[in-house]
C-alpha cells in the first residue's frame, strides 16, 4: 500500500516519463507538455484519492486520454494490460464505416489473437459487452476471459471472438504474456523472413539463444536476402547476439 508521497512521485514521474519517452503513432505531433501539465495540476488529487484500486484507475484515466493503445499503467496483479502485452496485437485508431474505431495493425504470429481467429484489418467494437469508442482501449486481465466483438475491415458482419489468457506472466517483465519471440520462413527467390516479436530475457542471452539457430537456418537454406519484421514487438532486453 503506497502512501501520499509516494503516489505524488509516482505520478511526477509518469509525467516526466512520458514528455521524455512517449511516442504517439496516430498523432505524432501530440502536446505532452499540456497532457504532462493536466496531470500534475491534479496530482494532489490524485494522491489523495482513498484506495490503491481508486488510484490505479485514476492514473489510467488519464493515460487513456493520450489515446494510445500501447499505453497503460501496469499493476503488479495483472490487470490493466494493454493489447500488445496481452494478447500480441497492436491497434491503432481509424475512421471507419463504424466510426472512429481501434483497428488491429500487427497479428503476432502464434500469439493469443493470432490463434482466436483475429486478423489486421479487424475493427474492435465492443470488449465484455462494452462499446470500444476511442480513445478507451480494449484492456486485459492475466488469467482472465474476454470476448470481443469485431467487424471485419471492410466494416461488414460482425463476429464474437473469446479470448483466455494464461494466469503466469512473463518473469521479471511487467505484468504481459511474452510472445513467441523469433519466428522465421523462406519465402520464393531465397529470399529469408525473420519475425522478431520480442527480445525476452534482462541480458539479451535468451534472445541470441534463439536468434542463432533460426539463421543457422536461413543460411543453410542459401538465402541470399533477408527481411527483418519488428512490427509489433514489444520490447525487451537487446544484447550482443552473434551469428
Amino acid at each position: 500500500m503506497t502512501n501520499r508521497s509516494e503516489r505524488e512521485e509516482i505520478v511526477a514521474n509518469i509525467a516526466k516519463t512520458v514528455k521524455k519517452k512517449f511516442i504517439n503513432p496516430n498523432n505524432l505531433g501530440q502536446d505532452l507538455d499540456a497532457w504532462a501539465s493536466d496531470l500534475e495540476g491534479n496530482k494532489s488529487a490524485i494522491a489523495g484519492i482513498d484506495t490503491e484500486e481508486s488510484f490505479v484507475n485514476e492514473i489510467r484515466t488519464h493515460l487513456r486520454k493520450l489515446g494510445a493503445s500501447h499505453t497503460a499503467f501496469f499493476h503488479g496483479a495483472g490487470r490493466g494490460v494493454p493489447a500488445p502485452h496481452a494478447i500480441h496485437a497492436t491497434l491503432r485508431v481509424f475512421d471507419t464505416t463504424r466510426g472512429k474505431r481501434w483497428v488491429l495493425q500487427d497479428v503476432i504470429e502464434d500469439g493469443i489473437a493470432f490463434r482466436a481467429g483475429l486478423e489486421p484489418g479487424d475493427i474492435l467494437l465492443a470488449q465484455d459487452d462494452q462499446e470500444l469508442i476511442p480513445p478507451r482501449a480494449p484492456e486485459f486481465s492475466l488469467g482472465g476471459r474476454h470476448l470481443l466483438s469485431v467487424a471485419g475491415r471492410t466494416g461488414a458482419g460482425q463476429k464474437q471472438v473469446e479470448l483466455r489468457l494464461p494466469e503466469n506472466g512473463a518473469k521479471d517483465r511487467p505484468p504481459m504474456i511474452e510472445p513467441k519471440s523469433v519466428s522465421y520462413r523462406i519465402l520464393s527467390g531465397n529470399i529469408g523472413f525473420l519475425k522478431i516479436a520480442s527480445f525476452p530475457g534482462v541480458s539479451g542471452r535468451g534472445f541470441a539463444e534463439l536468434l542463432d539457430p533460426a539463421v543457422r537456418e536461413l543460411v543453410k537454406a542459401n538465402c541470399s536476402r533477408l527481411i527483418v519484421d519488428l512490427r509489433g514487438n514489444v520490447g525487451g532486453a537487446w544484447g550482443r547476439c552473434a551469428s
